[in-house]
């Protein structure tokens, strides 16, 4: 029996066979197919019941189906190891805590037969092996018996894998007619490239091919009738010009550029990107200071060991929160570079605002995206879950690091999580992410205040700094210990170099002038705190900047509710609000159990601009009197 199991293959390109050597065979039930189906894609990590319900039955699945699950499961041992028990050790469909496992190796499986040929084909292409990887690469679209599991029922997942598989298929029809190009056979590949461009007319490479080939077979009008096509139904029809690839080849036909007549090597106007690992991350900076166990909670979260029964095969994710100018998104990309020897597939960034400071809906994002990862714009999907699929299809089997910068809220994250446990996601927000399941959360605290003293001490000098310590530690508190404010008192240091420390204490000392003070370049608080302003109903924004007039450090939601003239509940909701958007901060409770907030640091300094901005003299000192009499009723301070 161990033999007769080992010598199964699994076939999912096209309908789901099973063979033994002998008998070829597939389960009759089309939910049992889903089942095995789900099974095989996970290629041996754990298949949780969760999944399977959804995938089976949607978002809502019959009661009894967790026990409809556990009889499709048995029918499965039956079907592939009839006469092992459900405990013995040659038992390859297990149940763990973590749910359902099929043990398979993926010699025995085509879909992993197939992205192993693709890799070596690509590998020998690139290698200067164009006759090598012709034959490799035939042999993988061998493997194919027409549209993966075409018998079985989809959900979501197995729907991403059909996706994937599809778009696969399709570049390595796209390596091996760039392979047998380069090998001369362009008069062959004539009849078969006109095909591809009927059935994909806005795939780029398939018309680049085409147009290389007509040109080789010396019917260069024919090769500028397909770039003018091309070219008109792109900008007639989603307004963008062709790619740089076609453009250069165009260019190329025109001017009757002899490479392109070279059959034996690699002419430029035919070179083709091979997969390599991306990396779109920022550049990391070169004074970052602190942040110690940060990170070193960030490294295991990501990297660090953990049993399958604590996660099954889920990404691995840490969101870290904060106030605006806090570090995060600083603290995110400098982490994703320090992690980068764990993660060799590529790190990947994606800003989640667009330049305004406004969020991006998914479906932009996920369009941007797999637009930069080479999809034409005409084969992009156009519903989110499609979208969704087709991402996760392109880290099927990788280590990446994704970031996710500058979040909204969980249901803009949640369609661009990558799906494995080899990948690993850093989200950043300025609310806590709390919803996001199996997050690891990060709060982010301002620096101490020898972190503080030390990027003082980086930016403008050491022996500036340490010549008047006690100034510089009054300017890291006048910037109320936050990142980016003691970032910018440094760079103003360091451009005044005939200042003195305590000229600019004296300069920051003035709440009235303190934000401009700290604006410097493309450095500016403000415009931080800004965008969490923005971010507010208006009914918050005016109670935020409505507060800054109170005299004391902190505030219960009475005295505020009595300020604004607002329903005690309304304020407190507005109040909680604020502190999730990082504008306020609790600070305590009182003696009753009333919860107290203030301030966080400069956003004082910014709700007394905004409030003489947009309020009227006259409400200052009205709501002003308000909040003294309900002060003095809930004796905070005499009423005088």
């Amino acid at each position: 029996m161990r033999q007769a199991i080992d010598t199964m293959r699994y076939r999912l390109l096209g309908p789901l066979e099973i063979t033994d050597g002998q008998h070829t065979f597939s389960p009759s039930a089309p939910r049992l197919r889903t089942t095995l189906a789900l099974l095989l894609v996970k290629r041996g990590a754990p298949l949780g019941l969760p999944e399977v319900l959804e995938e089976l039955w949607g978002t809502q699945p019959p009661r009894c189906g967790a026990n409809t699950v556990q009889v499709f499961v048995m029918r499965l041992r039956r079907l592939l190891a009839p006469d092992v028990g459900v405990s013995h050790p040659q038992q390859i469909l297990r149940t763990t805590p973590a749910g359902y496992s099929l043990r398979v190796d993926p010699g025995q499986l085509d879909i992993c037969g197939f992205d192993d040929l693709v890799a070596a084909g690509g590998q020998a292409l690139e290698g200067g092996d164009p006759a090598g990887a012709a034959r490799i690469l035939r042999e993988a679209l061998e493997l194919w018996r027409g549209c993966p599991l075409s018998d079985v029922p989809t959900g979501l997942l197995l729907r991403g894998q059909v996706l994937r598989l599809g778009e696969a298929h399709l570049s390595c029809v796209e390596l091996r007619i760039e392979a047998d190009l380069r090998l001369g056979r362009h008069r062959e590949l004539v009849g078969e490239l006109q095909t591809m461009v009927s059935c994909y007319p806005l795939r780029e490479t398939f018309q680049r091919q085409l147009m290389l080939a007509l040109y080789r077979c010396d019917r260069q009008a024919e090769a500028l009738e397909v770039y003018r096509r091309l070219r008109q139904s792109l900008v007639d029809d989603l307004g963008v010009e062709p790619g740089a690839q076609v453009r250069r080849l165009h260019h190329a036909i025109l001017s009757e550029d002899p490479d392109l007549l070279c059959h034996g090597g690699s002419p430029r106007s035919e070179q083709m990107t091979i997969a390599v690992p991306m990396s779109n991350l920022p550049t990391d900076i070169a004074d970052f200071v602190g942040r110690c166990q940060d990170l070193a909670a960030m490294r295991t979260a990501l990297t660090g060991d953990r049993g399958v029964a604590d996660c099954g095969g889920a990404v691995r994710l840490v969101a870290i929160s904060g106030p605006a100018g806090v570090g995060k998104s600083t603290l995110a990309v400098h982490a994703a570079h320090l992690l980068r020897p764990a993660f060799p597939d590529g790190q990947f960034y994606v800003n989640l605002r667009d330049a305004a400071g406004r969020p991006v809906t998914p479906e932009e994002v996920l369009c941007r995206v797999l637009y930069r990862f080479g999809w034409d714009s005409g084969t992009i999907p156009g519903s989110l879950e499609e979208r969704s699929a087709l991402y996760r299809s392109r880290f099927g089997g990788r280590k990446v690091l994704v970031i996710l910068d500058n979040a909204a809220d969980e249901a803009q994250v949640r369609p661009l999580l990558p799906a494995g446990q080899d990948c690993a996601v850093l989200v950043t927000s300025r609310c806590r992410l709390s919803g996001l399941e199996g997050a690891v959360s990060l709060d982010l605290p301002v620096f101490s205040r020898g972190e503080a003293g030390e990027l003082l001490a980086r930016l403008a000098g050491r022996r500036r700094v340490a010549a008047d310590p006690l100034s510089a530690d009054q300017i890291a508190q006048l910037c109320g210990l936050l990142p980016l404010a003691v970032r910018a008192a440094g760079a103003k240091l360091a451009a005044k170099p005939h200042w003195t420390l305590a000229d600019l204490a004296a300069r920051l000392a003035d709440n009235r002038r303190r934000l401009c003070e700290l604006k410097v370049g493309d450095l500016d608080p403000r415009a931080s705190f800004a965008a969490s302003y923005r971010a507010c109903e208006p009914a918050e924004r005016h109670l935020f900047r409505l507060l800054a007039i109170h005299p004391g450090a902190d505030f219960p939601a009475s005295v505020a509710a009595a300020a604004a003239e607002a329903d005690l509940v309304e304020t407190e909701t507005a109040l909680e609000r604020l502190v999730d958007m990082r504008l306020l901060r609790v600070i305590g409770r009182r003696p009753r159990g009333e919860a107290r907030y203030g301030y966080l640091g400069l956003l004082r300094d910014y709700a007394a601009e905004r409030l003489d901005e947009e309020e009227a003299p006259g409400e200052h000192e009205a709501a002003l009197r308000r909040m003294v009499e309900a002060s003095a009723r809930l004796e905070l301070w005499p009423c005088a």
